[in-house]
């Protein structure tokens, strides 16, 4: 029964990594043109603390935020 204990302890590292933030991007970025028809380049999406802050034309950011909680369901 120690082995379990040792493979818990081990798998334990590994409950808090995240995927690098290109990889946060890429996903973001396929789901808005997915479901949008709204091509955003990579470099025009950044994260801080959480937040996602889009570098793009007004219409769009309205366009992404009145469909918000259709992308974040297709994200998870």
């Amino acid at each position: 029964m120690e082995d379990w204990d040792d493979v818990s302890t081990y798998l334990s590292r590994f409950k808090s990594i995240t995927p690098p933030e290109s990889s946060k991007k890429l996903i973001l970025q396929e789901s808005i043109e997915t479901l949008l028809g709204i091509i955003v380049e990579p470099k025009a999406i950044k994260t801080q603390n959480g937040v996602v802050f889009l570098s793009v034309s007004p219409v769009q950011k309205n366009t992404i935020l009145l469909q918000k909680s259709k992308i974040l369901e297709h994200i998870k």
